[in-house]
């Protein structure tokens, strides 16, 4: 108990750019790319790649006063 039975890891990277990731992912991996969309909890804005049981998911998080928070 306390802990996820799964075979799926989850990668996140922080981006610059969505639209930079979106190439870069399907380039990379060769694989779909899907949008995720905005998650207002963790004010963010998401890709998501799944490769070889790997989902590697880039972020774009919210902008506030300028910076990246």
């Amino acid at each position: 108990m306390g802990f996820l039975e799964s075979p799926l890891f989850h990668v996140t990277q922080i981006v610059d750019s969505l639209d930079s990731a979106f190439d870069t992912h399907r380039r990379l991996f060769c694989r779909p790319v899907y949008y995720v969309g905005y998650w207002d909890v963790a004010s963010r804005d998401a890709i998501a790649t799944i490769a070889g049981g790997v989902v590697i998911e880039g972020i774009v998080p919210h902008q506030q006063h300028g910076s990246y928070s």
